[in-house]
C-alpha cells in the first residue's frame, strides 16, 4: 500500500466525513446558510502520565476513553513507550497510574525490570484505544527513550520490526501484544537523549516501509550478533534456533554483508531459519469503530530552536537525512532560546522559520506544542517559565487567526491533557466561565468566520482572564498569580501563506461525536462548544462525494 497521499492529519475517508456532516445538518444542529471552503485546524492532546496530580493532589487524569469523549482533541498522543530494548530485548513502557510495573501490569514472562522498566500488559488502555477510534479519534503511541539502547543500524531495523509487530496491524507469531488486538494510528518520536543516528535512520526507514507495506531499504555493514528477536528480511520472517553459534542468537560469518532489508548476500549465516507464516494480521473485532489502515510517523522536537539539537535539520540528523519519511512535526514552544512566548517577536519569527523549512519537504506539516498550564505553574508541564499563552493574547495578539496564516501550520498541541480540568481561565462572561482553555482554542481554530476572531472578537465574547487559580496541596492553597509576561511588543500580523487544508478530521470528530451515543449528560455539556465551532454547510466541491 502506498503512503497516504492526503495530508497526514486527514486520514478519515470522505464518506465518513460526509455522514457526520449530513447527520448534523439533518438534525438541525448546523445552519445551512454558511459556506466556506476552508477546513478547520486540529488539536492534538497528550495523555498517559497523570501530571495534573503532581500539581493538585485532589485531581487525577481521566481514562483515555473519557479524554476522547469529553474533549475536542482529534488526535491523542499517549505515552510512554520507553527504551527500544529492555527485558528480554523487548521495549519498556510506562503509563503512570494507568498501567505501570508498580501496578503489577508486567507482561507475563517480563516481570524483571531493566533500567527500572519492562514490557507491560495494558488491557484497559487497549479497550480505550478502540473506544477512541470508535468515535473518530486518532490514537498515536509516543516513543521517548530514557536509556541509550539503540547502538547500531541493525538495532534500528530490529526495533522497527518489533514495534510494528507489537503495536500495529501485523504481528510475528508469538510476539507479545501489550495492548492486545488494539492497533495504534501512528508512532510519534519524542527523542530527548542521543542514540545512534545510523540506528534511527534505519528505524525510520524500516518503520515507514512497514507502514506502507513495502520492503525496507538496504542496511549496511554485517549481520553479526543479531539478537534472538524475530526479524523480517525481504518479506520473510527469520527466527533464531538453538543451533545458533551464540546460544539462541543467529550469527553471521565475519565476512557476511547485508543486502536489501537485511538479507545476507555474501558469507554464511548460522542459527536462523525462516518462519512458515511470517506475519499474522491482527483480527478485526466486531466492536471496532474502525481498524486503522494507514499510519502516521511524527516527531516531537525538544524545543523550538531551529535546528533541533537531536532531530535537526543539521549534519547527519533525521530531519536532514530522512525528512520525507515523517508526516508531521510537533515544534515544542515549551522550551527554547528566544523562540517561546516569553519573547513574542522571537516566537513569531521562529514559527515562520519552521514554516519555511517545512515547506521544502514534500507533504510534511507541523504543529505548535504549547504548555497547558500557566499562573506560574508551567514547570509542572515540563515547560520553561512564561511559555504559557494566556487568553488575553487570543485577542490582543490575534493569536489563532495569525497562526492560521502560517503556511504548513496544521494544529495546536497541548501538553498535557490532564490539566484541562484545572485550566479554566475565564472569570467572565458567564457563558465562558466553565469553558476550558482547550475549548477556547478549539473554537478559534475551527472558526469559519475569522473576521470576528482575534482583535475583532466582540468585547462581550472575550474571555476575561483569571488572575489566579486555587490548587490543592501546593503553596498556600489560596491561588497563585500568573507569572510575568515579557513586555516585548507584538508586531503587526502579516500574511504567511494560504491556509492549509490539513486537519479536516476535526469536522468528522465533532460530527461523529454529536450523533454517537457516547457521553450521556456530561458529553452534552461540552457538545455546545463543538456545535458553535462547526457552523457551516458542505462546500460545493464535496457535495458530489456524499
Amino acid at each position: 500500500m502506498a503512503r497516504n497521499s492526503s495530508p497526514p492529519f486527514r486520514t478519515w475517508t470522505v464518506h465518513v466525513l460526509c455522514v457526520a456532516l449530513l447527520a448534523e445538518l439533518s438534525l438541525g444542529l448546523l445552519p445551512t446558510d454558511i459556506t466556506n471552503p476552508r477546513s478547520p485546524y486540529q488539536l492534538i492532546g497528550f495523555w498517559g502520565q497523570n501530571r495534573v496530580a503532581s500539581l493538585d493532589t485532589s485531581k487525577v487524569e481521566g481514562t483515555l476513553a473519557s479524554t476522547c469523549q469529553l474533549t475536542p482533541y482529534a488526535t491523542i498522543h499517549v505515552g510512554y513507550l520507553l527504551d527500544h530494548f529492555a527485558t528480554k530485548g523487548a521495549p519498556s513502557m510506562d503509563f503512570s497510574s494507568h498501567c505501570s510495573f508498580g501496578g503489577a501490569f508486567a507482561y507475563p514472562g517480563y516481570e524483571t525490570k531493566t533500567n527500572g522498566y519492562t514490557l507491560l500488559h495494558c488491557s484497559d488502555i487497549a479497550k480505550d484505544i478502540k473506544a477512541c477510534q470508535r468515535v473518530g479519534r486518532r490514537v498515536v503511541l509516543t516513543l521517548s527513550p530514557k536509556t541509550v539502547t539503540l547502538l547500531s543500524e541493525s538495532d534500528g531495523n530490529r526495533s522497527a520490526y518489533q514495534i510494528y509487530s507489537m503495536f500495529f496491524d501485523r504481528t510475528v507469531p508469538g510476539d507479545p501484544r501489550p495492548f492486545d488486538d488494539a492497533v495504534f494510528d501512528g508512532l510519534d518520536m519524542q527523542l530527548n537523549i542521543t542514540e545512534s543516528q545510523d540506528g534511527y535512520r534505519a528505524f525510520v526507514n524500516t518503520l515507514r516501509a512497514l507502514f506502507n507495506r513495502q520492503d525496507p531499504p538496504p542496511l549496511s555493514g554485517t549481520a553479526a550478533n543479531v539478537s534472538g528477536i524475530p526479524a523480517v528480511f525481504n518479506g520473510t520472517a527469520w527466527i533464531a534456533t538453538p543451533s545458533g553459534t551464540n546460544g539462541t542468537n543467529g550469527t553471521a560469518a565475519g565476512n557476511a554483508t547485508v543486502g536489501r532489508g537485511g538479507q545476507v548476500v555474501t558469507g554464511n549465516i548460522t542459527g536462523w531459519t525462516p518462519q512458515t507464516t511470517p506475519w499474522t494480521n491482527v483480527s478485526n473485532p466486531v466492536d471496532y469503530y474502525r481498524l486503522p489502515t494507514t499510519f502516521t510517523l511524527s516527531a516531537t522536537l525538544t524545543g523550538c530552536d531551529l535546528p533541533d539539537p537531536i532531530l535537526g535539520p543539521s549534519n547527519n540528523t533525521l530531519l536532514s537525512v530522512v525528512p520525507t519519511k515523517f508526516d508531521y512535526l510537533l515544534v515544542s514552544y515549551r522550551h527554547g532560546a528566544n523562540c517561546t512566548w516569553a519573547n513574542q517577536d522571537g516566537f513569531w519569527a521562529n514559527l515562520q522559520s519552521w514554516s519555511n523549512w517545512v515547506a521544502g519537504v514534500d507533504k510534511l506539516e507541523f504543529a505548535a506544542q504549547l504548555p497547558n498550564m500557566g499562573w506560574g505553574y508551567e514547570a509542572f508541564t515540563e515547560s520553561d517559565p512564561n511559555t504559557f499563552i494566556n487568553t488575553t493574547f487570543f485577542y490582543s495578539a490575534s493569536l489563532i487567526p495569525r497562526l492560521r496564516t502560517v503556511s504548513k501550520f496544521t494544529a495546536v498541541s497541548l501538553y498535557d491533557s490532564s490539566f484541562d480540568q484545572l485550566n479554566l481561565p475565564c472569570t467572565a462572561p458567564s457563558t465562558l466561565v466553565t469553558s476550558r482553555y482547550v475549548d477556547l482554542l478549539y473554537t478559534d481554530l475551527t472558526s469559519f468566520n475569522t473576521t470576528a476572531d482575534g482583535t475583532n472578537t466582540p468585547v462581550g465574547k472575550q474571555c476575561v482572564w483569571k488572575d489566579s487559580i486555587v490548587v490543592q496541596g501546593r503553596g498556600n492553597g489560596t491561588g497563585r498569580p500568573a507569572g510575568p509576561v515579557s513586555p516585548v511588543a507584538t508586531p503587526a500580523a502579516t500574511s504567511g501563506g494560504g491556509l492549509t487544508t490539513g486537519a479536516i478530521a476535526g469536522i468528522a470528530v465533532g460530527g461523529l461525536a454529536g450523533v454517537a451515543v457516547i457521553g450521556g449528560a456530561a458529553f452534552v455539556t461540552y457538545r455546545s462548544v463543538y456545535v458553535s465551532a462547526l457552523a457551516f454547510s458542505l462546500p460545493p466541491a464535496w457535495q458530489h462525494r456524499c
